[in-house]
């Protein structure tokens, strides 16, 4: 979490958190969501629509700056800290419904490999 806010904190415009006035931290915020959709995979999804490497890379760019615009990067913070801090496994014993609990071998954030063996 530390990482994050100290990435964050790179921003000309971060000012200990009150970018507001400066019109947001807009140089981190796209980086970190260029990264975050290449982790989620968009650059092998844009692969057959924009087969040139950088026609790929500048679309990408074109939505995080877009993203990054709207964007609350305070936002970034709090759903780290949820992250961290809630965990829900110590409650699936109260569970009494029927829950199907499927992982896809292409997830790039929930690989399978941290699904229960039986």
């Amino acid at each position: 979490m530390n990482d994050l806010i100290a990435r964050l904190a790179t921003d000309p415009n971060w000012d200990g958190g009150w970018y507001y006035d400066r019109g947001g931290i807009t140089q981190v915020l796209p980086q970190i969501r260029i990264e975050t959709l290449k982790n989620y995979g968009l650059e092998a999804q844009l692969a057959s629509t924009y087969p040139d490497p950088k026609s790929r890379e500048e679309t990408i760019r074109k939505l995080a700056e877009s993203w990054a615009k709207t964007f609350e990067g305070h936002s970034l913070v709090i759903l780290l800290r949820a992250m961290v801090r809630f965990n829900a496994e110590k409650d699936f014993e109260k569970i009494l419904a029927k829950v199907l609990y499927v992982l896809s071998r292409t997830d790039k954030l929930f690989l399978p490999s941290i699904a229960p063996r039986e």
